[in-house]
């Protein structure tokens, strides 16, 4: 088993490092940068001199150049920066090496003291209490494609370094490596092409709780397609690419410590041929490459990254020399076209075309290009934009900081958004979820993908042209009402349409709203305009569907609406969203016939019971009953052969055709009595109508 609990105390400090936050910060503000470098300590000293191999220290920068070259000298942790400090794990000597620089340094007390006294717990499932392990993930998969099977495919998008390089991963016991999963979510009877989401996890492989994401939006997309309409709609036409583990090397390393204790640190995939061996993994000193800093756009260019191969932010001897790398950028160069000019200055057209959107943990931020630089990239608007609609609580977003990284973290090269946009020119972010730890409890799953989800399917509603889309406004409360009608009766489609959303930078007046039956614009659907009074932020939309024209079934309804302000003479649309109609077939229609199966047989047990009064010489007669109910309960009349006086009442229960063969045995001129009970278990058998489709919604109702 891969449970291994050598894992050390220091370790522990990982699951505290997140908390820190802004409660880290009381009372820093009022004093300089350089204040206090040699204050006498109290407890802290006494905490110094108690874990000198595990320390959490607040170290305040006095630029964002030394913010940045620390954070890559140091391995620091991904907790905001935008209250001046960088988040350290250490010892001692890095403490009194600190201190030496002439920096602010100070040591956290209360989660000093928590990260080395920490007692974990595990329920035995999986690992540390739940997650998945490389092979769940895996099998998770399977069954999502078995279970939707043209709703779903496993890709392979290549091998982990273990898997290309045989022989080479012996930590922490020999293995053969993994695949690089993807599945592929799309309605395969609806031709494209369509609009490419690609959200991987995982790329960081200590980051436990991302793929757990990845999991959940992977089941809300398919479990709920027949009774969600932005699923079905998302589904239908979107070419949907979900890759829960980015780098699976790592994430089996992390498992090896996933026991009693806490699971492993390993933040790098397994390359172990760039001269560093240390394992098992600490803080700040690893073997592997960061994929995150292994991209080939700008890559090493900018302080971004570190040049050390046992550090954490190690961006590998050269440009994409990680297979990981080469076959996510293979991947999506083959789905997404190269949309924006070779020049940093370049800016992506109104109308490109794809989502690149990755997550991490645990810093609550949403991040967008440039990771590199403080200057803005070509399309800032736009970029911010988006990731403002993630944050905004009041438009279903998850409430985090967003920003550029070296304004609200530290500064990046060869990271994956940077190069989704900076290549492609498609949007692309990184999502710090946030949370306790880069392990916390796996019971908080749920409430973290809960919090992520409204992000998510908005990344994924605005996939087909997201700098144009997100100059419109939202379409919410899409309802029908009633929601079920027979043909020719109307139903009333509803909305809310607004521009009011926290963040929001292309606030204006809706000037109208529109909806569509099952086919949307892109494929040729018809426009039908909604109601109500334009000219204001928030509008209430209305229409009457005519459902004269629509085949009983289910029906998709989308909607949208319009701003008043048009861009590179494009309308401003934006995102829709849908609802479902359900149509009946009109009244006078003939009631489905139900057909029985020849094949179904009910064999009857017959118990009779006979009271009779004999004055003469016995007799003894045979009778044969056919029962044939009708509904659940009939009556049939024996009548015995000549020479006996016997009439018996047979009471049969059954649904379906019945033979039952009774004795009676009778003395002269009886009177007898005879109930039969059928026992039988009818053999089941499959129900269908002479005028209904067997694809037809109605056969949801009776099964």
């Amino acid at each position: 088993m891969r449970k291994d609990k050598r894992l050390i105390a220091r370790l522990l400090g990982v699951l505290l490092l997140a908390s820190l936050g802004l409660s880290l910060v009381a009372g820093a503000g009022s004093s300089s940068p350089t204040a206090n470098a040699a204050a006498p300590l109290t407890q802290a000293g006494s905490l110094i001199s108690k874990y000198p191999n595990s320390l959490v220290l607040k170290v305040y920068f006095r630029s964002t150049a030394e913010r940045d070259q620390l954070a890559n000298e140091f391995g620091a942790e991904e907790v905001s920066t935008v209250d001046g400090f960088l988040t350290l794990w250490v010892d001692r000597s890095a403490y009194n090496d600190l201190r030496s620089r002439g920096l602010r340094v100070e040591v956290d007390e209360a989660h000093t003291l928590e990260v080395n006294n920490v007692r974990f717990g595990h329920n035995g499932d999986t690992f540390y209490g739940g997650y998945y392990t490389v092979e769940e993930m895996q099998a998770f998969l399977d069954q999502k494609v078995a279970q939707n099977p043209t709703l779903a495919e496993k890709v392979v998008v290549g091998s982990s370094w273990c898997k290309a390089h045989v022989g080479s991963c012996t930590q922490p016991s020999p293995y053969a490596g993994y695949d690089q999963l993807a599945l592929h979510i799309t309605n395969q009877s609806i031709a494209g092409p369509k609009p490419v989401f690609w959200y991987e996890t995982g790329i960081h492989s200590r980051e436990i709780a991302t793929p757990e994401m990845a999991i959940r939006f992977i089941s809300w997309l398919l479990d709920n397609y027949n009774t969600n309409a932005d699923a079905r709609w998302l589904v239908d036409w979107h070419d949907i690419w979900v890759m829960p583990m980015f780098n699976p090397d790592g994430h089996h390393i992390v498992e090896a410590g996933g026991g009693g204790s806490s699971p492993y640190f390993q933040r790098k995939n397994a390359n172990n041929t760039n001269g560093c061996t240390v394992y098992p993994p600490t803080s700040g000193s690893q073997f592997g490459t960061d994929l995150n800093r292994n991209f080939p756009f700008l890559w090493g260019c900018c302080g971004g990254s570190s040049g050390s191969a046992c550090g954490e932010t190690y961006r590998g001897p050269t440009a994409a020399s990680e297979i990981e790398t080469q076959n996510v950028t293979n991947k999506l160069r083959m789905l997404v076209p190269d949309q924006r000019g070779p020049n940093n200055s370049d800016p992506a057209p109104l109308t490109t075309t794809g989502i690149y959107q990755s997550m991490h943990s645990n810093a609550s931020l949403n991040l967008y290009p440039w990771g590199w630089t403080t200057a803005a990239p070509p399309n800032a608007q736009d970029l911010r934009n988006i990731a403002a609609h993630m944050s905004a609580t009041n438009a279903g977003g998850n409430g985090y900081t967003y920003g550029q990284p070296p304004v609200v973290l530290y500064a990046v090269d060869g990271d994956t958004a940077d190069w989704g946009y900076g290549e492609l020119g498609m949007p692309s972010y990184t999502t710090e979820v946030g949370g306790s730890s880069f392990f916390p409890p796996y019971s908080q799953m749920d409430s973290f993908f809960n919090l992520n989800k409204g992000a998510l399917t908005y990344m994924a509603k605005v996939a087909r042209t997201p700098y144009l889309t997100t100059r419109g406004p939202d379409a919410n409360v899409v309802a029908t009402n009633p929601m079920t009608v027979t043909q020719g009766t109307p139903s009333d489609l509803s909305s809310t349409t607004t521009y009011v959303w926290t963040g929001n930078t292309y606030s204006q007046n809706i000037a109208a709203a529109e909806y569509y039956i099952d086919t949307p614009p892109w494929a040729g659907g018809t426009a039908i305009p909604m109601s109500g009074s334009f000219g204001s932020t928030t509008v209430q939309v209305t229409a009457s569907i005519n459902t004269a024209g629509l085949t009983p079934g289910r029906h998709v309804i989308f909607v949208r609406g319009r701003g008043e302000n048009d861009y590179q003479g494009l309308h401003s649309w934006g995102a829709f969203s849908a609802t479902f109609l359900d149509v009946l077939p009109p009244v006078g229609t003939p009631t489905p016939t139900f057909t029985p199966c020849a094949s179904c047989t009910n064999t009857a047990t017959v118990t009779r019971t006979s009271t009779a009064t004999s004055t003469s010489v016995p007799s003894t007669s045979t009778s044969t009953a056919t029962n044939t109910p009708v509904g659940p309960t009939s009556t049939s009349t024996n009548t015995p052969p000549p020479g006996s006086t016997d009439t018996p009442t047979s009471v049969a229960t059954g649904t379906a055709t019945a033979t039952s063969v009774a004795t009676n045995v009778v003395t002269n001129t009886p009177v007898s009595t005879s109930v039969a009970t059928n026992t039988a278990v009818p053999t089941a058998c499959a129900i269908t109508f002479t005028d209904v489709l067997p694809t037809d919604y109605f056969y949801q109702g009776v099964q």
